[in-house]
């Protein structure tokens, strides 16, 4: 499936690192600005907007074959990982993905060359509130809320392509549920499972700011709040700053 792929510039200059934001189904990347912003002392920075769902009715028949919905997300995140290395050159590159752009930051780095890779930081990518019918719900209080954001150096890069396929059909599954009511911000649990390689690379302590936002804000149910609200300027200005900390610490 071929995706129309845009880059939005919030930062350009003539840094060695290169960071691409990666916003939430159903969220411009112009909402990213101030975010970005906030890093333009250490890196060039885009927003990533993309779009390749023609309906809802799609997604569902995705959702119904695993298979088909592999290789379609392998498709996206070759797509992606063209236009990426022909924007970054020789830079180094982060990715840093928020919610179900998580899935899409990370289906990239499996066509990157992890020389090409400094980082990858996932966002509130490991769990959503659901629908009462949808059997999944989490309890507020669910350790999956807290604890879900990641981060890994590129040494781990190389480790990604080992999870299992039972572990990335929940990948898929999460991805295109979340994309196919994007306008409602309602999601399913995105299982991404990044908690495999955790052990090495966590660091939710520096993230817990913006874990409590997306836990008491975007999924509070019922979820009532609009995108641009949650994506702020105040609210992407305060809460970026410990990314900022760790990515002058990984320089």
């Amino acid at each position: 499936m071929t995706v129309a792929i845009n880059f939005t510039s919030v930062v350009d200059n003539d840094s060695p690192q290169l960071v691409l934001l990666f916003p939430a189904s159903g969220i411009s990347a112009l909402s990213w600005i101030p975010f970005g912003r906030q890093l333009k002392t250490h890196a060039s920075v885009y927003g990533v907007d993309f779009t390749w769902l023609a309906s809802g009715q799609h997604a569902q028949e995705s959702i119904a074959s695993p298979a088909a919905m592999r290789a379609e997300m392998a498709s996206i995140g070759k797509q992606l990982a063209d236009k990426i290395f022909t924007l970054a050159g020789a830079r180094k590159i982060t990715l840093i993905g928020h919610c179900s752009g998580g899935i899409y930051a990370y289906e990239a780095i499996n066509h990157l060359a992890p020389s090409q890779l400094k980082s990858l930081i996932l966002i509130d990518t490991l769990a959503a509130r659901t629908q009462p019918d949808n059997q999944q719900n989490l309890p507020h209080e669910s350790e999956q809320y807290t604890a879900a954001v990641s981060y890994m150096h590129s040494d781990l890069f190389s480790n990604v392509a080992s999870v299992p396929d039972m572990y990335r059909e929940q990948i898929y599954y999460g991805a295109i549920k979340h994309m196919s009511i994007a306008n409602s911000y309602i999601a399913t649990p995105i299982s991404i499972e990044i908690n495999l390689l955790r052990s090495r690379s966590y660091a939710a302590e520096l993230f817990k700011p913006w874990a409590r936002l997306c836990t008491d804000r975007y999924y509070d149910y019922p979820l009532n709040i609009d995108g641009k609200e949650i994506l702020s300027s105040n609210n992407l200005g305060r809460l970026a700053r410990p990314i900022v900390n760790k990515l002058q610490q990984s320089t």
